[in-house]
């Protein structure tokens, strides 16, 4: 439908969204939209299994190494500092996996509850809604302070500044 929305005159955006300037789209077609286009939400990705998780953490060349020299003291006859070198080994997988598993739960919790909202026109009236209702040619409006919800087209904009730190 838009493959040049970036490029094309607004007044042209519009007319092919089926947009009116000022009153925005109506309810009804709104509703339609999000029927036939879906909710605007970003997949999250697939949480890793533990077991690739943990098997992950030994792959570190540093300790392939310290397995190596660990295998060598062994081999050797220095039975004391092979299974230090091992359980060295052993512990810092261990606390590596946990940390990388606890802030993968941690991130996922945190994007559950920091669901953004939007502010629409729709049918001449603004309307807070949450981000996930946006459908293609609604006419949103961006205050100060606050979050972008999804990819959009600047219609009219005063002093317009943008921090896209994380």
């Amino acid at each position: 439908m838009l493959n040049r929305w970036h490029a094309e005159e607004r007044e042209v955006i519009l007319h092919q969204l089926g947009t009116d300037p000022v009153r925005g789209l109506a309810p009804a077609e709104s509703s339609r939209r999000l029927r036939e286009h879906g909710s605007n939400v970003m997949r999250e990705p697939r949480r890793s299994p533990a077991g690739p998780l943990l098997v992950r953490q030994f792959t570190d060349s540093l300790l392939l190494v310290l397995l190596l020299a660990s295998g060598a003291a062994g081999y050797l006859g220095h039975w004391p500092d092979s299974i230090a070198i091992g359980a060295i080994v052993v512990l810092n997988g261990l606390l590596g996996f946990f940390q990388e598993y606890r802030a993968e739960r941690a991130l996922a919790a945190l994007s559950r509850l920091s669901a953004p909202s939007a502010r629409v026109v729709r049918g001449g009236k603004s309307f807070l809604i949450p981000a996930d209702d946006l459908v293609p040619g609604d006419l949103a409006e961006v205050a100060q302070g606050d979050r972008v919800a999804a990819d959009m087209r600047l219609y009219a904009a005063q002093r317009l500044f943008t921090d896209e730190a994380a």
